[in-house]
């Protein structure tokens, strides 16, 4: 036994005992008392049961038995090593404790790694050196519809779910791919449901601890909604760039049919379609084009009496585009022949594989349509939404076009009746203005000139409130000063009502006299009230009313010399009076005198009395003629 004993070196610092076959304690270093320690055992002692039925094992199967064991901090690999022909078991302990933290790091490490990878948005793949997955995240099936075990139990299950269109450029990709560098990729896939996806998709190579390489590691996000967004965008901005193209030859067309076909153009080229029009709702009841496109014209065989290829200008509001004007509603039909609203197609018409129609509506009435037809593949929502957008464009700018065309033609007759205003105005002997809404003086006749003394350039640049009030004396009819907004030109501008026949005296200071004049002033109103030009007549009354000024002294003066012979009157009746009593009281007197002196001595008397009379003063009109 002793010699056995010497093959144990007592310096190891590993952990060395040896143990009989019974599981008695034959020998420990000291590195191994720990472990005597955590066993409760001393040396000449059995090991536990479970230890000892460790050793019979290793004796009984005669190969190596390994476990860990923890003792305090440390952590020991315990090998049991049998000796059959010593029947007895060598236990050899090695410290990894510094090994297991490492283990307990990695897997702690690992853990977060598969915490963050299973948990991510993104589908997460490792991909060994033959192809097959090492590791797919569980977004695989949210993104796909298929599961982890399906992609790993299938390799090719990746190729296959991708678009067609997109498959042979990722198969060039993976072989071109090189191992030592990043690569990206942005392709479609058809999920189990059938759905289309985008995803882009980046991978790079791994390699091992010793520089082997060891697959691919990489990930696939999905991207559909950015597409999607950027797929929007272009829309937006083909569907812009069409509106603003549209605006600009609101200016450049010399007609409405230029105008309709550069319109049609552009919802043509923004739906994908092939042919199409645009109509207007007529007056009469009837649908008229505006514009029809070429290939429509190109492909009609439709002929008249006379055998000429012709397409009808007018239209009954029926069939698919009079669906649309009497809904006032967009709609597309992808088998336009089995459409309920369907009337046919006349006679070498071009055939109708697809058709999309929107209204033009203009002030919440409809007054036409844009109709488009045969999109390879047919119509979606998509292509409505996009000819939706550019319908009020198209209808804004047909209109505008109408109402310009509208005021041209009234700018021209309203021209011809300036015209005919000056030539009517021009002999007039009262003085006419017209001023527009900006105040400008737009037609006088020289009559206005010379009432006012005013040159015709002075008004040419003049505008109604550019004149200096403060430089002209202005009353009305008594004398009295009359305020800037009572003159009749700003009553009419800021009351939007007439004014007839106000007498106004204006100072000529040329002349150093007064002008008086009868003024008329009348706006004319646009339907939204504001004013559009201003009428005004003066008619010169200076005569008129000098000859009533003088008049009205005469008048005054006659009054006063009334008054005067008045009040002679009145004192020769008063006189008179007196007389008449006198002449009274002599008569009645005589009578009494006859009664008692005699018919002489009356007479006698009555003639002194009218000598009397006679020889008073008295006003020159009660004199005898």
């Amino acid at each position: 036994m002793k010699a056995r004993m010497e093959h144990f070196p007592a310096k190891n610092p590993n952990p060395v005992l040896s143990v009989e076959k019974d599981g008695t304690v034959l020998y420990s270093n000291e590195a191994a008392k720990p472990l005597l320690i955590e066993w409760g055992v001393e040396i000449g002692e059995k090991l536990p049961s479970r230890i000892g039925d460790i050793v019979e094992g290793a004796l009984c199967r005669n190969r190596p038995e390994k476990m860990e064991i923890k003792v305090g901090k440390k952590v020991y690999l315990v090998t049991f090593q049998s000796l059959l022909e010593e029947e007895c078991v060598n236990i050899y302990g090695f410290d990894i404790s510094d090994q297991k933290v490492l283990e307990e790091k990695l897997r702690e490490s690992e853990e977060k790694y598969r915490i963050v990878a299973d948990n991510t948005f993104d589908w997460e793949f490792w991909e060994g050196p033959d192809g097959r997955f090492l590791y797919i995240s569980p977004f695989c099936e949210p993104a796909t519809g298929y599961a982890v075990r399906e992609f790993m139990d299938n390799p090719d299950l990746l190729r296959e779910i991708i678009h067609s269109d997109d498959r042979q450029a990722f198969l060039q990709y993976k072989h071109d791919a090189s191992p030592g560098h990043h690569s990206d990729i942005e392709f479609r896939i058809i999920t189990k449901d059938g759905e289309i996806r985008w995803f882009h998709h980046l991978c790079h190579p791994i390699f091992d601890g010793k520089g082997c390489y060891a697959g691919s590691r990489g990930s696939n996000r999905d991207i559909t909604e950015r597409k999607q967004e950027e797929q929007r965008v272009r829309r937006y901005n083909r569907i812009l760039e069409g509106i603003n193209w549209i605006f600009s030859n609101v200016v450049q067309a010399k007609t409405e049919e230029e105008l309709g076909e550069a319109c049609l153009s552009i919802a043509l080229e923004v739906t994908g379609s092939e042919f199409g029009f645009i109509i207007e709702m007529g007056a009469d009841g009837l649908l008229h084009d505006v514009a029809k496109s070429e290939l429509a014209w190109e492909r009609c065989r439709m002929y008249d009496g006379t055998g000429h290829l012709y397409l009808p200008r007018d239209y009954p509001v029926h069939g698919l585009y009079g669906s649309v004007i009497i809904n006032g509603k967009s709609f597309f039909t992808n088998d336009p022949q089995s459409h309920p609203d369907s009337r046919g197609l006349p006679e070498g018409h071009p055939l109708l594989r697809s058709f999309l129609g929107v209204p033009l509506i203009q002030d919440g009435k409809t007054i036409g349509s844009i109709a488009v037809a045969n999109r390879e593949g047919g119509y979606n929502h998509e292509q409505q939404e996009d000819l939706e957008a550019i319908a009020p464009a198209v209808a804004q700018v047909l209109q505008r076009r109408k109402v310009e065309q509208e005021r041209k033609l009234a700018e021209k007759e309203l021209k011809v009746s300036e015209l005919r205003f000056k030539a009517l105005v021009q002999d007039l002997e009262s003085g006419v203005v017209l001023i527009d809404a900006e105040g400008k003086f737009a037609i006088y006749n020289p009559a206005l000139l010379q009432i006012f003394d005013i040159s015709e350039q002075e008004l040419e640049h003049m505008k109604i409130q550019d004149l200096n009030w403060d430089m002209w004396d202005v009353v009305d009819k008594d004398g009295n000063a009359l305020r800037f907004e009572s003159h009749p030109i700003q009553y009419a501008r800021i009351s939007r009502k007439p004014l007839k026949n106000q007498v106004i005296g204006v100072r000529r200071y040329s002349h150093e006299d007064w002008v008086w004049t009868l003024v008329s002033s009348e706006p004319l109103l646009n339907p939204d009230g504001s004013i559009n030009i201003i009428i005004c007549t003066f008619t010169d009354i200076t005569q008129l009313k000098n000859t009533e000024d003088a008049l009205k002294i005469a008048n005054e003066t006659l009054e006063e010399k009334v008054k005067e012979r008045t009040a002679e009157l009145e004192k020769a009746y008063i006189s008179l009076k007196e007389s008449e009593k006198g002449l009274a009281e002599a008569q009645r007197m005589a009578h009494i005198g006859k009664l008692q002196a005699g018919t002489k001595e009356q007479s006698r008397f009555m003639v002194i009395q009218r000598k009397k009379f006679l020889e008073r003063p008295h006003p020159s009109w009660l004199h005898p003629i």
